[in-house]
């Protein structure tokens, strides 16, 4: 019975210990995305780039099993291993991959006005991939890695589509980014309390400790604080002109029935990899992925309402786009044209 007290009182103790380290990092974590989002658009922007490297990371990490994210240091040699995952591709030809799409994904906003050279150069380095990708293809195992090559394609495409979206979130106002974060938020807490206090059925096999009631429980307390919330980041961030309450109400149903999603696809992808966590970059909260999957579902689908439903556009989100597509000769011809075109009314 001794033995029995030790391991009971052993186990709630790492229980309390884990929820008081996860509970300082959400404080941390929490405390960063508010002085992010005060330093203004380019941090943010930065920033979420920032993150879509190191979610490619870990899902990489899962996929072909690297141990430590010191491997990168190795990614571009054969010889060793933990880069041999795979039929011989090498890590870095998938890292190789990533960063190709990601500055032609990025170009129109890490270099504003010259998009033209930019996809030039890109379209050189695309046939340098290609052909590093027809040398690696020597000595069999053709079939695997072109099934890996497919699967990293699709990841870094759907990765890209979100980031996108939430960059497009940012530009269109910050707190069309802000505020679907939120909503995210309070989804993913109601839903956590409600589960563990009256969650008896399971929701999906994919993720065993969601529950229905705690999906019904986090949908409605969402929808309940939508407009609160909506003011919040209204007198937040000093905007003068208030959040549409149905604009409000459909985000807030949307996080409530979509962004869960995210959470479900990512349990499912660790599960066919018979992974546990993604990384240890957030201890007790199983990596980066693990906190913003449904928030990277919700970015995308926050921009597909407020892009086709919505159609949320202001004069500063015309002016960034005409910078970030327009070089200095176009906008110069722009001006004339706006000119003329004023003139003759």
């Amino acid at each position: 019975m001794k033995e029995e007290d030790r391991e009971k009182t052993r186990n709630h103790k790492e229980k309390w210990n884990n929820l008081g380290l996860r509970t300082g990092l959400s404080v941390i974590l929490i405390g960063g995305f508010a002085v992010l989002v005060k330093m203004g658009r380019s941090f943010l922007i930065g920033f979420i780039i920032l993150l879509s490297g190191i979610v490619f990371y870990e899902v990489l990490r899962v996929f072909m099993q690297i141990r430590s994210i010191w491997s990168i240091k190795r990614i571009f040699s054969t010889g060793s291993e933990e880069t041999k995952k795979g039929g011989n591709l090498p890590i870095g030809f998938f890292w190789g991959c990533f960063f190709l799409i990601s500055l032609m994904n990025y170009s129109k906003v890490l270099f504003p006005g010259r998009y033209r050279v930019v996809y030039h150069v890109m379209m050189w380095l695309q046939f340098a991939w290609i052909l590093w990708f027809v040398h690696l293809l020597r000595g069999g195992s053709y079939r695997m890695k072109i099934f890996h090559l497919s699967m990293v394609l699709m990841t870094i495409l759907g990765l890209m589509k979100c980031t996108e979206a939430a960059i497009n979130n940012v530009n269109r106002g910050i707190r069309w980014f802000v505020y679907p974060c939120l909503l995210v938020a309070i989804n993913d807490t109601f839903a956590y309390l409600v589960g563990k206090h009256l969650g008896q059925t399971p929701l999906t096999k994919l993720s065993p400790k969601k529950t229905v009631e705690g999906f019904l429980g986090g949908g409605i307390a969402t929808v309940l604080l939508a407009i609160p919330t909506a003011r919040m980041v209204q007198l937040g961030m000093c905007y003068k002109r208030r959040m549409e309450p149905f604009d409000a109400l459909s985000l807030a149903v949307l996080a409530s029935v979509i962004a869960p999603i995210g959470g479900i696809l990512a349990s499912g992808y660790k599960r066919a990899f018979n992974a546990k966590h993604f990384s240890r970059i957030l201890p007790g909260h199983g990596g980066i992925s693990d906190r913003i999957d449904c928030q990277l579902i919700m970015q995308l689908v926050s921009n597909m309402y407020l892009a086709g439903i919505s159609r949320k556009q202001t004069l500063k989100g015309f002016v960034q786009e005409i910078n970030i597509n327009l070089s200095q000769s176009e906008k110069l011809e722009l001006v004339k044209l706006l000119v003329i075109s004023y003139s003759k009314e």
